[in-house]
């Protein structure tokens, strides 16, 4: 009955102790799979556009082209669909599972706990004495004594604003590192937009040149072309698949990169929604930078990074003042052999700042504080410059952007109906037609990394702000 009694104090006193959580490298990888089994239940659809699919392993629908399945029938290889994701899914998973941010974030804990510690007030000390003397051969006199160092009001203040302005930037640092991330992963995304979108021109490309072998080889076998004619389709249909393979490396590699920011144990690749259009008007520089220093982490880190050093000097000049501790309150005596049985004291001990005014520490202090105030201002400086360039930059952009849409990309259009009722007719100059298909082809590539770099420059601009600078984008217009 009295172990039953005992047991919850026991446990009680045992909740208090430290509990060690050794790392096992095994049951960490087998929550990591469990943890990728679990999403992956929730994945969406694969893109529908046959002509992005991928070849091979890594998507189940056919390509023009392909090679042949691992069977040695004519159907191409399948296998399970890949994790594909939206780019707002992509930014929730970052944030949910991305590694680095998920380890920062225990980094606010053991600020606060420094919160904790830098408030917490001395414990006080019991010592006890007792007086033996052989003569007697018995105990002579015990005495107790309890003693305290109480808190020096103005240190303990600054310790405490020190502390939570600490706290504060790591806040802040953890911030900045999600809203570096959220960028990142924008980024990645549109680049494999971009990369889908030069897949589908590319596949396009492939089919046209597929054409013209088809049409060299029917003109082959009436006389009217040459076994060289013939060579130069089939390398040309060659070299299509070849970009069409680099492409798809590119987009493995980026998928891979994808992965790794959203925290998957495997590729991830996009949606197939293809490059956001940001249309919106340019924002000035000075609301701009407004905008940063009210919402950029960076710079509120820095400001609580600031203040931290500025409450740490306030301490090192707290303690050059004097202050007492409590050395005995009180010390209670006990001699039944003296004449006076029984007597107390009471001692405090106070420290004299006459050798040592902390004036090392202050200096220190003021160093640190001001070699702060230098790394904020080189901050702000180099956001200023960011902010400017990236409208520089956006401006460039757009002109190009104008430029293909006025007079490259009609001429294309037009450059390629041509091309089409002269391969109807079969009138074809074989070498001609090759070389306006890989200019149409780079053309429109060109056009998709101008478009991939006006919308990056975008992002470039949101990560100096530090928030969306616009709205949500418009939706694509069709591949040119």
């Amino acid at each position: 009955m009295k172990c039953r009694r005992l047991a919850p104090l026991a446990g009680v006193a045992l909740a208090g102790c430290y509990q060690p959580q050794p790392l096992d490298a095994r049951s960490l990888m087998e929550e990591a799979r469990a943890s990728e089994a679990a999403r992956g239940g929730d994945r969406p659809s694969p893109r529908g556009t046959s002509s992005r699919a991928l070849p091979g392993p890594r998507s189940g629908r056919a390509v023009s082209g392909g090679a042949p399945g691992a069977d040695g029938s004519g159907a191409p290889a399948t296998s399970a669909r890949p994790d594909t994701v939206t780019v707002d899914q992509a930014v929730a998973r970052a944030l949910a599972w991305n590694p680095e941010l998920r380890a920062r974030r225990h980094d606010l804990g053991i600020a606060e706990g420094q919160i904790t510690a830098a408030t917490a007030l001395a414990n006080p000390t019991v010592e006890i004495e007792l007086l033996h003397l052989e003569e007697y051969r018995h105990d002579r006199a015990a005495a107790i004594q309890i003693g305290w160092d109480p808190p020096q009001p103005w240190v303990y203040a600054a310790k405490g604003a020190a502390t939570r302005a600490q706290a504060e930037a790591v806040g802040r640092e953890i911030a900045e590192a999600e809203w570096q991330t959220i960028v990142a992963v924008r980024s990645a995304h549109a680049t494999l937009e971009a990369i889908g979108e030069k897949e589908v021109l590319v596949e396009r490309s492939l089919a046209t040149r597929h054409r013209i072998e088809e049409l060299t080889e029917r003109r082959l076998r009436g006389g009217a072309s040459t076994a060289i004619d013939m060579s130069v389709a089939q390398l040309s249909v060659a070299d299509a698949e070849r970009q069409r393979e680099d492409l798809f490396q590119q987009e493995l590699d980026g998928a891979r990169a994808l992965g790794e920011l959203v925290g998957a144990g495997h590729p991830v690749h996009a949606a197939g929604e293809g490059v956001p259009e940001e249309t919106s008007p340019l924002p000035g520089l000075d609301a701009l930078s407004d905008a940063a220093l009210a919402s950029r982490p960076a710079l509120r880190a820095e400001e609580s990074r600031f203040k931290q050093r500025e409450e740490t000097l306030r301490l090192e000049h707290a303690r050059r003042w004097p202050w007492f501790r409590l050395t005995s309150i009180p010390r209670y005596r006990i001699d039944p052999f003296d004449v006076n049985r029984a007597d107390y004291s009471v001692a405090v001990q106070l420290t004299v700042p006459v050798l040592d005014l902390n004036s090392g520490a202050i200096r220190i202090a003021e160093a640190t504080r001001d070699a702060e105030r230098e790394r904020f201002r080189g901050q702000t400086g180099a956001v200023l410059r960011e902010l400017a360039t990236g409208l520089d930059e956006l401006r460039l952009r757009r002109q190009t952007i104008e430029r293909y849409r006025t007079t490259v990309i009609p001429r294309l259009d037009a450059h390629e109906a041509l091309l089409g009722r002269a391969a109807e007719g079969g009138q074809i100059d074989l070498v001609a037609v090759l070389r306006a298909a890989d200019g149409i082809l780079q053309s429109r590539s060109d056009f998709v990394n101008v478009r991939l770099g006006h919308h990056q420059a975008w992002l470039r601009l949101d990560r100096a702000v530090g928030r969306r600078v616009t709205g949500a984008p418009e939706a694509r217009p069709a591949i040119p």
